[in-house]
């Protein structure tokens, strides 16, 4: 017989392990197996997919014109949004997750019930095609980006128009809100990225000095910065309150699809049709790391919420896993057939979701992820026997922890 407090102090010892299977380090993650499970059913080109916040569903959307909500856990099929009439290019949950928004080329946004699937709002009133639709902070209000020049916002709850934010003198690729949600940066085709304020509609800033269309921005955590990607080879960051250049990020030889801010705000990661992406360091736009391997245009690139890691998408049919503190690969996700659009990460970053031109959806798991799950089903377990109330023999535990180290595979660090 052991004594409670040695009953306690073992169970400790078990969380710990499994605590250290949580925390792996890329050197440990490349030899971890990835497996995928692909998500089947829509009969177009997916580009683009999407967790929930709490991860439990993922959203996609189609050339197929529609949109579909998944099951992250099994894959199957819960919804089929139906409706629209040309290709769905955009689709988002809102920030509780209780509705979708999804842009088409048929000029409509719609909003969606998540739990029913049920179409809420048709959002009409754009002439060309809209490109993106994305959720306030708050869920109050959706901004869409369109090819009749202007942005929209509208009342989430009723459907209606807001502001038309007019100004920009060509396309616009997309608008999306800053993290207070007090202003809208929208990425146009006339050269230009524009700063409007949320609450009247009305222009605020011009950012001004891109040579060719600008593909993409995107405001810093902070929402003090703005970064803005161009096919003019260049991504640049400005002050948000002044409008002002802060500096210029040039390496790239291609096109600049898309620049992001890691979730600490302290890196920029950019992707180009030079098939790399960039690690570039926000503070002093120094590049970091050139994430070379990709065989052809990579046209995505995020980092995890832990910022720890960056996943990219590309047109070589694949997706790469980063390390970003070095820059070294990590993992090569392969497994589809044509053209990989976008890879995102989970809100835990314990998952990868992969969306492609082969009409499949794929979800990414380490199979370190499920180890620790079920070993943390077994401590609690234990933890809640009733022998180990009362005094558990001490070989119950020993051989628990034998089988989780064997488990994890953590034999050599815990023999040192």
């Amino acid at each position: 017989m052991v004594s409670k407090l040695t009953v306690s102090l073992r169970l400790l010892s078990l969380l710990a392990i499994v605590n250290a299977a949580h925390n792996l380090s890329a050197a440990e993650m490349r030899t971890a197996r990835i497996k995928s499970t692909p998500l089947i059913g829509h009969t177009g080109i997916v580009y683009s997919g999407n967790f929930s916040p709490d991860s439990r569903l993922i959203v996609t959307a189609s050339w197929d014109y529609t949109a579909r909500i998944w099951d992250t856990a099994t894959g199957t099929l819960v919804h089929t949004l139906a409706g629209h009439t040309d290709w769905v290019s955009s689709v988002n949950f809102s920030t509780d997750g209780r509705l979708i928004v999804t842009a088409s080329d048929d000029q409509t946004a719609r909003i969606w019930n998540t739990a029913t699937g049920t179409l809420v709002h048709i959002i009409a009133g754009h002439t060309a095609f809209v490109n993106s639709a994305n959720f306030s902070p708050d869920g109050r209000f959706i901004v869409t980006a369109s090819d009749d020049r202007t942005a929209c916002v509208w009342d989430t709850a009723t459907g209606t128009l807001v502001h038309t934010l007019a100004g920009h003198t060509g396309a616009i690729r997309s608008a999306h809100f800053s993290t207070d949600g007090r202003f809208i940066v929208t990425a146009s085709d006339d050269h230009t990225a524009c700063v409007w304020d949320t609450a009247t509609g009305t222009l605020v800033r011009t950012l001004a000095g891109h040579t060719d269309t600008v593909r993409s921005a995107n405001f810093s955590p902070d929402g003090r910065l703005i970064v803005t990607a161009s096919d003019d080879h260049i991504a640049r960051v400005w002050n948000t309150a002044t409008g002002t250049l802060v500096r210029t990020i040039a390496g790239h030889t291609g096109t600049v699809w898309s620049a992001n801010f890691s979730t600490d705000g302290r890196v920029i990661i950019t992707a180009s049709f030079d098939r790399t992406a960039r690690v570039w360091d926000t503070a002093t736009g120094t590049l970091l790391h050139t994430l070379a391997g990709h065989t052809d245009w990579v046209n995505s690139a995020n980092s995890s919420p832990d910022g720890r890691l960056i996943v990219t998408a590309s047109f070589d049919r694949t997706a790469r896993i980063w390390d970003t503190a070095t820059g070294t690969l990590v993992h090569t996700l392969t497994g589809h057939t044509d053209t990989v659009r976008s890879a995102n990460f989970s809100s835990d970053g314990r998952l990868i979701v992969t969306a492609s031109d082969d009409q499949t959806v794929r979800i990414w798991r380490d199979t370190h992820v499920q180890q620790q799950e079920k070993a943390l089903a077994l401590v609690l377990a234990s933890a809640q026997h009733p022998r180990l109330g009362a005094y558990s023999p001490a070989g119950s535990l020993d051989r628990l922890t034998t089988q989780l180290i064997a488990s994890f595979g953590l034999a050599d660090s815990f023999s040192k």
